[in-house]
């Protein structure tokens, strides 16, 4: 796949984040969008885009060389704030590979997992005795 293509595919699937109707600009800060030129004339596209929710941020990293090669896709998942008595943030390696809508849907989940949050006991109680 050529890095045009690659770039535009990117654009789609983190838009596609948004919810319908709210502008990507507002939700999606663009750290990297750029084509680079390499020392033996091969054209690489880069691009990295940060997420913010409350609690974390999440740092998706896209990468292809113009040369027909399935490119890079990766996501990091940083706190956003440091646990009592720590003075760093903690993060994880989510979900990444080649370029694919594969690899996009794993990073996907992964956010959303990260995202979920424990449901209270007394609900938990109800739930567990509906499903027996």
């Amino acid at each position: 796949m050529k890095a045009q293509s690659i770039k535009d595919q990117f654009h789609r699937w983190v838009n596609s984040l948004v919810r319908f109707g709210a502008s990507p600009s507002d939700y999606i800060h663009w750290k990297s969008d750029v084509f680079v030129y390499k020392e033996n004339r091969t054209k690489e596209y880069n691009g990295h885009v940060i997420i913010y929710t409350r609690n974390h941020s999440y740092s998706i990293t896209c990468r292809v060389k113009n040369n027909g090669t399935k490119g890079y896709l990766g996501c990091i998942v940083s706190a956003r704030k440091p646990l009592a008595g720590e003075e760093h943030t903690r993060g994880n390696d989510l979900a990444d590979g080649y370029f694919t809508l594969k690899t996009w849907n794993q990073i996907v989940r992964e956010m959303l997992q990260y995202e979920m949050v424990r449901l209270a006991v007394t609900i938990r109680r109800e739930n567990h005795e509906r499903m027996g």
